[in-house]
């Protein structure tokens, strides 16, 4: 099902025109550029946001680096009904369609698989993850790593420590192993271990834990244990015909104006107005669009069946 079909993102972008004509909602939420966002989270006027710590972090580091802890964000497994669970923390399932690639230009792909190699190694997590030893982080007495009060202020106050340090910047797209995870030392492979955590937390997180009876903040959230596991890989995940492609891009170029139109238009009108989008969206080849997809996961289904 294209997403906007579902009568649940019609009731979500719905609440949003309420919340526009009320007030509350950013009036330019469909305007403004990526920076004046996060330059509003950074001086502290925005109260609440539906987005990942990705996207807003850099705002977020700005109000920590200036100790105002009291405008910064804590997550909320917030679902449009009761019934719904909130999936955050649910395993996605094996994400096959990414991954690294050697090219036939590479002038030598032995030096280029030892590379990666390296990174899969325990030296090259800890470099990857933690950076360099006696500089970014430290052993303790058992073995373990720890990084100093002072490194770990940076990290979390400095909006391009990762660009400046080179710790966490260079994870990604390359192998590396989840949160929590320890190597034959005891150390975590990343940074964020529970312990870890918890010692980071600022007062303002602390109090929320304390407030709310948790040891994580994100323990207020359903856990991965109260879902099932997938079978398959998420959606997303699979290789689609250019033909599909040609028409969500089509379906979207329809449907973000009309959504605009429909969250800052009179709440009397809000029907009217995303019924028009519907129509112009099945005119666009939404319903095979949907075919294709259908089909696609039929297949996947039948694989693993």
């Amino acid at each position: 099902m294209y997403k906007f079909r579902s009568e649940k993102e019609r009731e979500y972008f719905k609440w949003l025109n309420r919340m526009y004509n009320e007030g509350v909602l950013d009036p330019e939420f469909a305007t403004q550029t990526h920076e004046d966002y996060i330059a509003k989270i950074a001086s502290g006027r925005v109260v609440a946001l539906t987005d990942a710590g990705w996207d807003y972090s850099d705002g977020e580091k700005v109000l920590k680096a200036d100790g105002k802890f009291d405008k910064t964000y804590a997550p909320l497994p917030l679902t449009i009904d009761k019934d719904t669970k909130c999936s955050a923390l649910m395993y996605q399932g094996l994400t096959t369609g990414w991954g690294v690639a050697i090219t036939t230009a590479c002038e030598d792909p032995v030096a280029a698989i030892k590379y990666i190699d390296y990174i899969c190694s325990d030296e090259g997590q800890a470099l990857v993850n933690w950076g360099i030893k006696d500089v970014n982080y430290f052993i303790d007495e058992s073995g373990e790593r720890y990084r100093t009060d002072e490194e770990i202020e940076k990290s979390k106050t400095d909006k391009d420590y990762g660009k400046n340090t080179g710790v966490g910047f260079h994870a990604y797209p390359l192998p590396v192993y989840g949160a929590g995870v320890t190597d034959n030392t005891g150390s975590t492979y990343t940074c964020d271990s529970k312990e870890t955590v918890i010692k980071e937390y600022n007062e303002e997180e602390k109090a929320a834990c304390e407030a709310w009876g948790v040891d994580l903040l994100i323990d207020v959230f359903p856990q991965a244990d109260e879902f099932d596991v997938p079978k398959y890989s998420p959606v997303w995940a699979y290789t689609k015909p250019a033909e599909f492609d040609d028409i969500g891009n089509k379906l979207d170029e329809i449907a973000w104006p009309k959504l605009i139109s429909c969250v800052i238009g009179k709440e009397e009108n809000f029907d009217k107005t995303y019924d028009e989008m519907l129509k112009e969206l099945e005119d666009a080849g939404m319903s095979k669009a949907e075919k294709i997809l259908t089909d696609i996961v039929k297949e996947k289904v039948k694989l693993v069946e």
